[in-house]
């Protein structure tokens, strides 16, 4: 076997002094080949092809307050430009409607492929972050699920979880 690509995401969320969350994304794309880009730049085995930064500070409302896009290693200039319009990420919530939000601001041709799965990504790691905040309570109340419903399997609406959490919800109504 010969390795041809490595792709590395890190993803970290911080609760800062004054209660917001910052999250910092680094996506890495090597290679295990030499290669030319579309450019012509040489990428050597184990070389960088792709490296891009992604800041971004979220209130406690799960709305982004401002974002940093960062180009580090590049195919070529033309990269360059599809740096996306970070400012245009101010205001988009990181819970429903995210994925769908991305495509409309820097998604397809408005940007850049990789940082829009870096972005991808970044959500939901901040969504966990804030159900771990210790200083939020929210997370420990029983309504705080709701966002969580057909995100995925586990939390469908017609499952066994959900159904649980909507009885618990009835009874303490009661």
């Amino acid at each position: 076997m010969q390795l041809l690509h490595t792709r590395k995401t890190q993803i970290d969320c911080w609760l800062t002094d004054d209660g917001r969350y910052r999250a910092e994304g680094i996506i890495d794309d090597d290679k295990g080949v030499r290669m030319l880009t579309y450019s012509g730049k040489e990428i050597q085995p184990g070389g960088d092809l792709h490296t891009m930064r992604v800041v971004l500070v979220v209130n406690r409302s799960l709305i982004i307050e401002s974002a940093e896009i960062e180009m580090i290693d590049v195919p070529g200039d033309e990269c360059m430009r599809a740096c996306a319009s970070p400012e245009s990420l101010v205001g988009l919530s990181v819970t429903r409607g995210y994925t769908s939000g991305l495509k409309e601001r820097i998604g397809g041709t408005k940007g850049c492929a990789h940082v829009f799965a870096l972005l991808q990504q970044m959500g939901a790691a901040i969504t966990q972050a804030a159900f771990t905040d210790p200083q939020n309570r929210e997370h420990d109340q029983l309504q705080s699920w709701q966002p969580l419903m057909n995100t995925c399997y586990t939390w469908r609406e017609d499952g066994p979880i959900v159904t649980e959490r909507r009885q618990q919800a009835k009874t303490l109504e009661n």
